[in-house]
């Protein structure tokens, strides 16, 4: 039977509940289309009411110091026509709209819903307030780096950021999904649409939501756009578990993180050590927190996979060893002492790997002091089920701290990541074993998979890599279409590829051996290769890569100059010939 993937990305508000404001939501949208864990499609508040035939997941409402939206309708009045049918985001860009809207939100106690301005100060100002909705800081037309758009969204109590077209790429958006923050894009045509959906982004921000349902439809069914993040718990299960030697084992088969549990011992140093005493992980005994480091280092770690012991280690040894590389810290914070917030913060600064950091704990007042202390940090709260968060369960327990929700795997379920996307939330489960739920975990395109097991995926494609090329315009002059396929542990090697075109006037031909060419002119299209395993298979997508028509002046192949980055065939033999140097940082 021909399996379908859903794309639930209006109507996965089915259990939105908005105070006084009920109904509707049974109504929403539903669309199917082959993507898994599809971007949530955004809009305005009237276009996505009155001019879109298939709502948003979520609308705008851009509101003045009176509480009133562009066309006059006052927010009371909008809430109640909208039904519960989408997420509302509370939009303002001064000062007395900011305390009005925080006045309204809060006193009508809403939670499904979040708070936004282009002004970060703004949101600050009415996360204040608002505790218990999601904050999104709009950094459109912002000249940021991720690093700084990461810093200044979570300082602000903003866990969404929105990034306007000309930022939109997979790199970018990738680099602050890996440090647990959600991306939504601004697309307005064809291409920017298309260029948002395959660079991963959680969210497509549109005035066109129909135009984006439509497209969104034409990939093929298994495709995956975004790729979870593969998070290496305690490191490898070959390994003594919460050791350097671990970390690094997870690290050379392609971790994107690494997750490490801490304790602060007696004179102030960050131990790894999954309990707080060392009686079941070690050769020693005793409470990690009553040693000093000199006491704790005499032992060694037995616990784990692997031959022989190794060293106990420091949270100084994981900042070390991966500085400058493009590994993050998933740094679990075991202990109760208010103490180890300070010393972690002090670490962080004095190896300067901020941006390798993240911070996830089940003490919710650890997380409430690391966002207190350390605000830049995006944090995540750890519990034990995934049962009971629906949105407004979700947002009560992490929107006071900023957080992404971090639950055990086995309650996770597709439709609830799904419709916490909405409210802009991500779910980052754990601890994944080494079979089936993993892969089906993989294909869903989830945010993240924490598991022992960061080697069943190594071999997987996660990245389609191909420059802009050229054709011939005769049969004689076709050419192969050929991508760079990067696998989850960095390898990459050559693959022929298929293709979409999404604009452009030229339609490519096929010649019975499977090369193209097309008459002349300029097209843009999007390369995919079909990955199968004994365990999973799934479509993967390039960038947007330009193709154009150039007839060589000695009726040869059909390697002439392209439009953009060079040649297929000089783009290939860089490829090939960097293999050495590509990837450096990630296997240094």
């Amino acid at each position: 039977m021909k399996k379908f993937w859903i794309c639930a990305l209006a109507a996965l508000a089915l259990c939105l509940t908005f105070p006084g404001v009920r109904g509707g939501a049974e109504a929403a949208y539903v669309q199917e289309c082959g993507i898994a864990l599809p971007p949530v499609v955004i809009s305005d508040y009237r276009v996505g009411l009155d001019q879109a035939d298939r709502p948003p997941a979520t609308v705008f409402f851009r509101l003045d110091e009176e509480l009133r939206l562009p066309d006059g309708t006052d927010a009371e009045e909008a809430l109640e026509e909208l039904n519960g049918a989408a997420v509302p985001v509370f939009y303002v860009q001064d000062q007395a709209a900011a305390d009005r809207v925080a006045e309204f939100v809060s006193g009508r106690n809403l939670i499904e819903c979040l708070v936004a301005s282009d002004d970060a100060a703004l949101v600050a100002s009415m996360r204040a307030v608002c505790t218990r909705v999601q904050g999104l800081w709009d950094a459109r037309g912002s000249t940021a780096g991720p690093q700084e758009l990461r810093d200044t969204a979570n300082s602000s109590d903003a866990k969404v950021v929105l990034v306007d077209a000309q930022w939109t790429a997979y790199e970018p958006v990738r680099w602050l999904q890996e440090r647990l923050m959600t991306v939504w894009c601004e697309a307005e045509t064809e291409e920017e649409i298309y260029a948002a959906a395959v660079s991963g982004a959680n969210g497509i921000w549109t005035s066109d939501p129909d135009l984006a349902y439509d497209l969104l439809t034409s990939f093929d069914e298994g495709s995956l756009l975004h790729f979870p993040m593969v998070v290496g718990h305690r490191g490898m299960y070959n390994e003594k578990q919460n050791t350097l030697a671990s970390a690094q084992e997870a690290f050379r088969a392609g971790a994107d993180a690494v997750e490490c549990d801490i304790y602060l011992s007696s004179d102030g140093r960050i131990v790894l050590s999954h309990d707080q005493t060392l009686d079941n992980t070690t050769t020693g005994t005793g409470d990690v927190e009553q040693m000093t480091w000199a006491e704790i280092s005499q032992y060694e770690v037995d616990y784990g996979g692997g031959g022989e012991n190794r060293p106990i280690a420091l949270l100084d040894d994981l900042f070390g060893a991966f500085k400058d590389t493009d590994l993050v810290h998933f740094v679990e914070i075991k202990s109760s002492r208010p103490e180890i917030v300070p010393a972690l913060k002090a670490l962080i600064e004095e190896y300067d790997v901020s941006g390798q950091v993240v911070v996830i704990s089940f003490l919710s007042e650890q997380l409430a002091r690391v966002h207190e202390q350390i605000p830049e940090l995006s944090v995540g709260l750890l519990t034990n089920t995934a049962q009971g968060y629906d949105a407004m369960a979700a947002n009560i327990a992490l929107a006071p701290l900023n957080a992404t929700l971090n639950p055990s795997y086995e309650f996770v379920t597709l439709d609830q990541i799904s419709q916490l996307a909405a409210c802009g939330l991500t779910v980052w489960p754990w601890t994944y074993p080494n079979g089936g739920a993993y892969d089906q975990a993989w294909q869903n395109g989830i945010n993240g998979i924490t598991t022992d097991y960061a080697d069943r995926a190594s071999d997987r494609v996660v990245r389609l890599e191909a420059s802009d090329f050229a054709v011939g315009s005769r049969d004689s002059e076709a050419v192969p279409l050929t991508a760079v396929a990067v696998t989850q542990k960095g390898e990459r090697f050559e693959v022929s590829c298929d293709y979409m075109q999404i604009s452009g006037s030229m339609t490519l031909l096929q010649t019975s051996e499977g090369k193209y060419y097309a008459g002349r002119g300029t097209a843009v299209v999007l390369l995919k290769y079909r990955f199968e395993s004994d365990d999973v298979a799934y479509t993967v997508w390039s960038d947007p890569v330009t193709v154009t028509v150039e007839e060589s002046s000695d009726g040869g192949g059909g390697c002439g100059a392209s439009a953009g980055l060079g040649s297929a065939c000089a783009a290939l033999g860089l490829a090939l010939s960097g293999l050495s140097l590509a990837f450096l940082k990630r296997r240094a």
